[in-house]
């Protein structure tokens, strides 16, 4: 029973990080090329540009990636919005604030939040406990925590709020969370995935990861694949799944193992890892052991030596790797094009 309540802690934790990452999904994927890298040196956050020259200098608390021009920005603790030159068009005042999409910004002020447009002008009054970037002209916000739906742009309910936590919409699905379970809503509100599951990947794919409790295994959490519809489409067998990417899945057995699987899910490369993420740009993060990582390719082989702490996925042909406990970057050869001597960066995220 102990074990059972871990395991739902965990998958809660992990609920709650997919809002954030389903937020980040969409920015990703309507973001041009990434010209300026965010990193932390000596507690401090700057910009640099691909070749490892300063052009913002390090002096913020917390730095963001520049989406659509400009970047959150904090100091003193408070925040606001730098173009890419590290000019302030935004005037720090807000307690949190987040990036832009489609021209609008969540931000934050004595615990409630509201949308700010691109001349820092409140256009969404800051009265909910949590809110999200507007996607398919929605919004998912929570007016008290655990009463969220969502608002159109002239901040008028279009969802009831009626479910415990709400997300993005994502090629027009959302995951909406109620009553412990989370399943998915269409941008009419109608649900078309069944609010039946432990977890709920990003609704980006044919194949969606899912996690269910399995009765005929003494209520143990499975997980496995599902379509738009809910329909399964591969067994609920895993201890943990990782959405397809690039016809490509990710998944934990029951020994605790990693391997990739094809659609019909089968073990794709015949091999095992202790860590295995989703491919990005022909490309996969793999790890012998949690602090021994590197990349494979679509064969399963390392092709970028398996010796770093940690790594990020490619993006753009670039991604963040960390030895000696500080962060550098590197090619898809596995050449270090930029330097190790960051503290952290927002390549990772």
């Amino acid at each position: 029973m102990q074990n059972k309540k871990l395991i739902i802690a965990l998958i809660s934790a992990v609920c709650v990080l997919l809002i954030v990452v389903l937020t980040l999904f969409f920015v990703h994927a309507n973001s041009h090329k990434v010209k300026l890298l965010n990193v932390c040196k000596n507690n401090k956050w700057g910009f640099i540009d691909r070749k490892g020259k300063v052009v913002v200098p390090y002096k913020y608390q917390i730095l963001g990636q520049v989406q659509e021009g400009l970047a959150v920005a904090c100091e003193n603790f408070k925040c606001g919005f730098i173009d890419k030159k590290g000019n302030v068009k935004i005037k720090f005042e807000y307690d949190e604030a987040y990036s832009f999409v489609n021209g609008l910004a969540v931000v934050r002020k004595d615990d409630k939040c509201g949308f700010i447009n691109k001349k820092g002008k409140i256009v969404i009054p800051l009265d909910y406990e949590y809110a999200y970037n507007y996607t398919y002209g929605k919004a998912p916000v929570c007016k008290e925590i655990g009463q969220c739906g969502y608002v159109n742009k002239a901040n008028k309910v279009v969802i009831p709020f009626e479910y415990t936590r709400v997300s993005n919409f994502v090629k027009g699905l959302a995951n909406v969370e109620k009553d412990g379970n989370w399943g998915a809503i269409n941008t009419r509100g109608k649900i078309v995935i069944p609010i039946d599951y432990e977890a709920l990947g990003v609704l980006a794919g044919d194949k969606i990861s899912a996690c269910k409790i399995m009765p005929n295994i003494n209520n143990a959490i499975r997980c496995g694949y599902i379509d738009k519809k809910g329909n399964e489409v591969l067994p609920f067998k895993y201890i943990w799944t990782v959405d397809f990417s690039e016809g490509i899945g990710a998944v934990q057995g029951s020994d605790t193992r990693w391997y990739y699987i094809d659609e019909n899910g089968e073990n794709i490369f015949g091999k095992s890892y202790s860590i295995a993420s989703a491919f990005s740009e022909g490309l996969a993060e793999i790890c012998v052991n949690p602090t021994t990582c590197g990349f494979a390719d679509k064969y399963g082989e390392p092709v970028i030596s398996v010796k770093y702490s940690a790594t990020s996925s490619f993006k753009d042909g670039i991604a963040a790797v960390l030895l000696n406990n500080k962060w550098g970057f590197i090619d898809k050869r596995g050449k270090t094009v930029i330097p190790f001597e960051f503290d952290w960066t927002g390549l990772v995220f």
